[in-house]
């Protein structure tokens, strides 16, 4: 497991209340360890201090963030996003999702997949082939002599050797999980692998596939003289990604902030504050076909629109055409 989540941990001492480096395999349940942004969850748990976003793209395989509080349960494998937080423990290691899913792995490697099956009724037979060919090598040579009978019957033993049919399948098998465990990809078996080659039709989930996973700001229009600064005073103090692009999007571009009094962030409905006495607030508006439309209004007349959308990846193309 420790190759997708972290080996080692932060846990507060009971006594000194400070949080000491500790191995995973010492923690035990109900102990309180702090992830910092950027890091991943060593353990399955639940956030006790805090507030923030995770990546549960490797459990989940959606990429967008999810938001977590006190109370929230997180995975071993996920990625803390956003602000600290302190987390009670309530599985480690193999007790964990993730070592549930990499446990059903194992067992899906150690049962036979269709094809070793197969190659081993073909081995069988394949063998007493191998070994009826040695013995004609053998005869044949004797009639020379018994030391060219020997290299005959030997020559024909290496080069038709079965360890193809016993060693080599399973061992690629083996390999191509391995690596696609590697990248983040969490095959269930060796079956999988070789019904991946009778696949007629492939449906995409593009968010974070053939997309980035992340929004960008597309499109900005000012319709009243600081609505861009209002507008990044509001977000700079949300951590949902849509706050995350509008801040990426007016990086290094507006330096001072007026100062935001009553700030509200409300699930779904978007951010407000007061802002020089006036009641700013950043909701959603209508979609549109280019992506999410967002309307900045001051005291309720619209001040500002901007539009925010999943680019498409690069190679999106490339690789649906490889696949087909």
């Amino acid at each position: 497991i420790h190759f997708l989540a972290p080996s080692m941990a932060r846990k507060r001492n009971a006594v000194t209340l400070e949080f000491e480096e500790t191995k995973t395999e010492a923690l035990r349940q109900d102990d309180l360890i702090r992830i910092l942004p950027g890091e991943c969850f060593p353990v399955d748990g639940a956030v006790v201090h805090g507030t923030s976003s995770v990546n549960c793209a490797l459990l989940t395989g959606e990429s967008s963030l999810v938001s977590v509080s006190s109370g929230a349960r997180v995975n071993a494998g996920t990625w803390n996003q956003q602000a600290p937080l302190e987390v009670s423990v309530v599985a480690s290691g193999s007790s964990t999702r993730l070592g549930k899913i990499l446990a059903a792995m194992e067992q899906g490697l150690a049962n036979k997949e269709p094809i070793v099956t197969y190659l081993d009724r073909v081995g069988q037979a394949f063998v007493v082939a191998v070994l009826a060919l040695t013995c004609v090598g053998f005869f044949l040579g004797l009639s020379v002599s018994w030391h060219e009978a020997v290299n005959r019957a030997l020559a024909v033993a290496i080069v038709v050797c079965p360890c193809t049919f016993a060693l080599a399948t399973p061992l690629a098998m083996s390999l191509a999980i391995s690596r696609c465990a590697q990248a983040g990809v969490l095959v269930k078996g060796a079956d999988v692998v070789e019904r991946l080659s009778h696949v007629k039709a492939v449906f995409f989930d593009k968010t974070g596939t053939l997309t980035f996973g992340e929004l960008q700001v597309t499109e900005w229009e000012e319709l009243e003289p600081g609505a861009a600064q209002a507008l990044l005073a509001l977000e700079v103090r949300s951590a949902l990604p849509v706050a995350k692009a509008i801040q990426r999007r007016f990086q290094g571009e507006i330096r001072a902030l007026p100062e935001v009094q009553g700030f509200q962030e409300r699930a779904g409905r978007g951010v407000s504050g007061r802002i020089h006495g006036s009641l700013y607030e950043a909701r959603s508006l209508a979609g549109n076909a280019t992506g999410t439309q967002i309307g900045v209004f001051r005291d309720e007349v619209l001040v500002g629109t901007m539009v925010l959308s999943d680019q498409t990846r690069p190679d999106s193309k490339a690789a649906i055409s490889r696949l087909r």
